[in-house]
């Protein structure tokens, strides 16, 4: 009995395995068919939620075996099915994605899987406007994903996912709001500090290959992204690097504004300040001038030019407006560059606020008073209204009362009011036009007619005789060429090149070091000169200390040669600077300095400096420090007068992969080696072997490397100008030449281990 009942379970048993192994292949059958359907496009078996369960797995499978064609092959579909006008469909698929790539996620070489999957999520995120079903799991899974995606270093396989995020977060791809505010919670915890620090790093460093995509997923990442952009724009002490973020963060758009007002909201730094200006400017957005206009009245200088260039670069129908409430605000050295914009543009108001200028002019600051009165008078010309003439005249009386007739400002004044007069003379004098000539009669005169020297005589008197009373015999003389050519002329080339304007520029280096106080005390400390050509600016041998920073020009150095001694030296010009070694050690000058054309320059004194360390304890440091980097020369030329060093540097010449600069000389003359004499953190000097009567006049202007050991032992190339060159009595067979780094050290702590020459110089 108990063996029939044993019988009989085996039976069941065997039925019942019998009976699953059908219904294990009709389920797999089932599974087949729903993945060629699903390949077909045929979406209805992703109602199947058993089959979806099993598709994750079987492409997971699939994945594990390196069946990536296959596997990929199916993920397309999904992706189609994704984008399906059916909210169930999309409902799965987008499920089925967001589980698979989790777990291929979790795995380091799943590149092709990511890219792809990235893809289909971008192109579900456009079309998708329901909150389907599961949509805040799948955004916890996308964030999931995505932030080990870019901790792994997939960087591009994740940039169209970030953007497509980024689109809709500001609205770029129109969403409902339930959907925006999920996916602005999701973006806006994708990357932490330390992901967008290295970010930054990689974006900085111009030798790497990331470069692009880093820039790409900073400017995408988000608020916290532009908050870390806009934080480390404020406490990057590198000029290079700030310039690279001022590239980068207006890429941004509209959505950092509200980081840049919270910003100026806590009263920041004047270079803060001006760089958020910049960042606002390059926005191109007119209606952002708002943010910019209270900063008029700042009472650094340098965020007045900043907003001054942002008036400009927004532009639109509002510029001349803004340019003219500029110019009762900002500060009298900024006001020049304005006055010859506006005058370029006219209009009836430009010409009211020229005539309330110069109205005030009393109230201008000394040293810009007369440039800027010149300024006025050569655009109001063009501006005639009888308010203006009365401003004219005024000018004038007040300058003849205590200037000569040579005066610059009386000149410029003077051919202001006969322009002005005449045109008010035009607009007050109606013309009727020529009077109509009878058909087949000529007008007498209208051809053939000879002019004499009478005649032109006459013409000539007739102009000198409408010239105003005010106007001196000795420009009665010179007639209305000189006054229209020469004078224009002069007046025309002084404010197309504004001084400050360009003061402002090439010294930025120097003025960026400096605060607010400490760059208003020095800059007002400044004296303007201009040299006219071959005006001797300093002789060798003077013992006055003025530090000269030239605008605009060259000027020619020479040395007082001793005997059997030559010299030659590279002319310096506008953003160079010059006497801060007498300046600092009180001898005499070393040089003399001569202009080669009308030379501008500012200049700051001793006593300048002496007078300012008291409120200023620190600009003296700021100054020097300048110096020691770019005004080497003077310097340098100290070795000269000092006696032989026998511990200088030894380093290697080379010229362009020759041995020596000396290989074509006889073997007995031969010298591999140069000896350094000098160093600054600006550039050093060295001696050379050279052929007695060679020429050296040529050297001045060419560019050599040099390789340099820093003190951490790293080796850096480095490019150097000759700024000059001596061979003296004693050894006419070297030459010392001087060299100033393109790019100069914090100090002179390097050491210099070769000289490569070009093989042209």
């Amino acid at each position: 009995m108990d063996i029939d009942k044993q019988k009989q379970q085996e039976v069941i048993d065997n039925t019942k395995k019998l009976l699953q192994n059908k219904e294990s292949k009709r389920s797999l059958l089932r599974f087949q068919k729903g993945v060629v359907d699903l390949e077909n496009n045929q979406f209805t078996v992703l109602q199947n939620r058993e089959f979806v369960d099993k598709l994750i797995d079987y492409l997971y499978t699939l994945h594990k075996k390196g069946n990536s064609i296959n596997t990929l092959k199916i993920i397309e579909k999904i992706g189609i099915s994704a984008c399906s006008v059916e909210q169930e469909y999309r409902e799965r698929a987008v499920f089925i994605l967001s589980v698979f790539t989790e777990k291929i996620s979790q795995e380091k070489q799943n590149p092709e899987y990511l890219e792809t999957v990235s893809r289909l999520f971008v192109n579900w995120l456009k079309i998708e406007t329901e909150y389907i079903s599961g949509f805040e799991f799948v955004c916890r899974q996308l964030q999931m994903i995505l932030q080990r995606m870019l901790a792994a270093g997939l960087w591009y396989q994740a940039e169209n996912l970030i953007i497509a995020l980024s689109q809709i977060q500001s609205g770029v791809i129109t969403k409902s709001k339930l959907i925006r505010r999920t996916i602005i919670k999701l973006h806006s915890s994708l990357a932490d500090e330390a992901f967008l620090r290295k970010l930054v790093e990689v974006y900085l460093d111009r030798q790497e290959d990331r470069r692009d995509i880093a820039r790409s997923l900073l400017t995408h990442l988000g608020s916290k992204s532009s908050a870390f952009l806009v934080q480390s724009l404020v406490q990057s002490q590198d000029r290079e690097k700030r310039f690279a973020l001022l590239e980068l963060i207006p890429s941004i758009g509209r959505s950092i504004i509200p980081i840049l007002d919270r910003c100026l909201e806590q009263n920041p730094p004047w270079y803060v300040i001006r760089n958020i200006i910049i960042i606002i400017s390059r926005l191109d957005d007119p209606d952002l001038y708002s943010m910019v206009r209270p900063y008029l009245v700042h009472k650094d200088m340098r965020v007045q030019q900043q907003v001054l260039n942002c008036i400009n670069r927004m532009g639109g129908s509002l510029m001349r407006e803004r340019m003219i409430e500029a110019l009762g605000y900002i500060n009298d050295e900024l006001k020049q560059q304005v006055v010859i914009q506006l005058g370029n543009i006219g209009g009836k108001d430009v010409g009211e606020a020229f005539c309330a200028l110069l109205e005030k002019r009393a109230g201008f600051t000394r040293f810009i008073e007369e440039d800027l009165t010149i300024a006025l008078c050569t655009k109001i010309k063009f501006l005639p209204s009888p308010r203006a003439i009365q401003a004219v005249k005024a000018v004038i009386a007040e300058r003849m009362k205590y200037h000569d007739d040579g005066d610059r400002v009386l000149l410029a004044a003077q051919d202001a009011l006969v322009s002005l007069e005449l045109k008010d003379t035009e607009i007050r004098v109606p013309s009727f036009g020529p009077p109509t000539v009878a058909a087949g009669k000529e007008e007498p005169g209208d051809e053939g007619e000879i002019l004499s020297f009478d005649n032109l005589m006459d013409e000539e008197m007739a102009d000198t005789a409408a010239l105003p009373p005010h106007i001196s015999d000795r420009e009665r003389a010179s007639g209305p060429i000189a006054r229209n050519s020469d004078r224009d002329a002069e007046t025309e080339k002084r404010q197309a090149d504004p001084v400050e304007a360009a003061h402002f520029n090439l010294w930025a280096d120097l003025y960026e070091q400096m605060t607010t106080n400490e760059f208003s005390a020095f800059h007002e400390a400044l004296n303007h000169r201009t040299y006219q050509p071959d005006e001797t600016i300093v002789a060798a041998g003077d013992i006055q200390a003025p530090l000269f920073f030239f605008d605009r020009g060259t000027v020619s150095l020479s040395r007082q040669d001793r005997e059997g001694e030559e010299s030659h030296f590279h002319p310096i010009g506008a953003g160079e600077m010059i006497g801060s070694d007498v300046f600092l050690s009180g001898d005499a000058w070393n040089l003399s300095l001569a202009a080669n054309e009308e030379v501008t320059a500012h200049i700051f004194d001793l006593e300048n400096l002496l007078r300012l360390q008291i409120d200023h304890p620190q600009l003296a440091e700021k100054i020097f420090s300048y110096c020691e980097q770019y005004d080497v020369l003077p310097s340098l030329l100290r070795v000269l007068d000092e006696p032989d060093d026998d511990n200088g540097e030894t380093v290697n010449l080379h010229r362009d992969g020759v041995k020596s600069l000396s290989e074509q000389q006889p073997a007995e003359n031969q010298e591999r080696k140069s000896t350094v004499l000098k160093k600054l953190a600006g550039g050093l000097c060295f001696n050379i072997p050279v052929k007695t009567g060679e020429t050296l006049a040529h050297l001045p202007g060419n560019q050599i490397r040099l390789g340099i050991r820093l003190a951490t032992g790293a080796i850096r190339s480095v490019t150097a100008t000759i700024i000059g060159v001596v061979r003296t009595l004693l050894y006419p067979g070297q030459a010392i030449v001087f060299v100033r780094f393109v790019q100069p050290f914090g100090s002179a702590s390097y050491c210099c281990e070769n000289i490569e020459f070009s093989e042209s110089t």
